[in-house]
């Protein structure tokens, strides 16, 4: 996919139990912002929520092992991810 097919931001506040999600279009609605369990069922509804509106892009503040099950859930769906850090 190429970044101008992308419709949807999902960017991605890791945590342990619980991530933090916003998803917006690329014109700026904000489509929803929820906390989301880390769990492969509840990922795989919020990607599908976003999805639901194009093609999706995910944003994450960590890839260390909390972001493990994400980032295999967005491999699976061939999501695009990119990493911002906190600094």
């Amino acid at each position: 996919m190429g970044r101008s097919e992308i419709k949807v931001f999902l960017g991605v506040d890791m945590a342990k139990g619980e991530h933090y999600a916003q998803a917006v279009t690329t014109e700026g609605k904000e489509l929803f912002n929820q906390a989301v369990r880390n769990d492969q069922a509840a990922l795989e509804k919020m990607l599908a929520d976003a999805a639901a509106h194009g093609p999706v892009a995910v944003v994450v503040d960590m890839t260390s092992a909390g972001a493990q099950l994400l980032l295999g859930v967005m491999a699976k769906h061939q999501v695009p991810v990119a990493y911002v850090s906190g600094w």
